[in-house]
């Protein structure tokens, strides 16, 4: 059944809309300032003083979590375009795996730095509006054990999306005719 509601709603609109584009490249947009933030901010360690930028930090890491499950929720309710017959079972199957560990990344990093700023005690003032309480009490133990984790993040968010954009061009070059493919046709209509 759910098969067939996605290949109506190809059949009606191929490619992706414009809402699924949109908080694709707002994502795209957070991630870069996160990293920029993170690469100027001060090392975060148990006596780290709050400041504007690990302030900023943590709301965009917020944002970016809200984003995401706004997209994914998006995603849920307006399916991807089909990949074509043509393209081999792996291919499919690692664009399934890249997406599903982007999507994976995009949770649980925000979460563990929600976690890390909850171990030292660091308030979350979402963008000097509103602070956000912790979901874990202070343990000077913990601090700094997932915000190792989140010092990674960058590496494997280029690994993911350096698959992914491999995996693009592989399944439109690779298609017999890329108006088969919807995914492949939007693209091609694009340019």
């Amino acid at each position: 059944m759910v098969e067939k509601i996605v290949q109506e709603r190809t059949a009606e609109q191929p490619g992706y809309g414009g809402v699924a584009k949109f908080l694709h490249w707002l994502i795209v947009a957070l991630l870069i300032a996160q990293f920029a933030v993170a690469w100027t901010m001060p090392d975060i360690n148990p006596r780290t003083p709050p400041n504007a930028l690990v302030d900023l930090h943590f709301s965009i890491g917020v944002t970016i979590l809200f984003v995401a499950l706004l997209r994914l929720l998006w995603r849920w309710r307006h399916p991807v375009p089909l990949i074509s017959d043509n393209v081999p079972v792996w291919q499919d199957w690692t664009a399934r795996a890249t997406h599903a560990l982007l999507y994976l990344l995009l949770f649980v990093l925000p979460i563990l730095g929600w976690i890390d700023a909850g171990f030292r005690e660091l308030a979350i003032n979402f963008y000097a509006m509103v602070t956000i309480p912790p979901i874990v009490g202070a343990s000077r133990a913990l601090a700094g054990r997932t915000g190792i984790s989140t010092r990674s993040s960058p590496t494997s968010c280029s690994a993911l999306s350096g698959c992914m954009r491999w995996r693009r061009s592989i399944i439109i070059s690779g298609c017999a005719t890329a108006s088969s493919c919807a995914c492949c046709r939007a693209s091609t209509d694009a340019r």
